[in-house]
């Protein structure tokens, strides 16, 4: 099974405007609700009463920051047999902020799997949105 995002990253990416159909879900608790039969989305807040979050897995929100905000997340391993991380500006504008390619340098922390360096890679990725769009 694919990882799915942790409750934090999928809140960030609700507020930064992530409304793809999801099979699991979050409610504002951080209880994690079963797989639904009808996917569920952002725009969809509640059931019986609760306040839903969608809980993508990690390719799924890697997939909508490339193509919603030309943003790419690239693991990559280490020399200590660890894995990091490096956000990059795909779309290449110059009033980005954000590193395009060549680059230099990468997050300063090892990461013991791929998923968690993906993991904080997302919610680094996330922040960088100045607003929904």
């Amino acid at each position: 099974m694919e990882k799915l995002v942790k409750f934090e990253t999928a809140k960030l990416a609700k507020e930064k405007g992530f409304d793809e159909k999801c099979d699991f879900l979050y409610n504002a608790f951080s209880f994690e609700y079963p797989k639904q039969k009808t996917p569920f989305a952002n725009s969809d807040p509640h059931i019986n009463g609760t306040e839903l979050i969608a809980r993508p897995t990690q390719d799924q929100l890697k997939n909508w920051l490339r193509k919603t905000h030309f943003l790419y997340v690239l693991v990559l391993p280490t020399v200590t047999c660890c894995w990091t991380f490096k956000v990059i500006d795909i779309q290449c504008d110059p009033q980005n902020e954000i590193e395009r390619p060549p680059y230099s340098g990468v997050d300063a922390y090892d990461y013991n799997t791929y998923e968690e360096a993906m993991e904080v890679g997302l919610n680094e990725a996330l922040n960088k949105i100045k607003k929904s769009k």
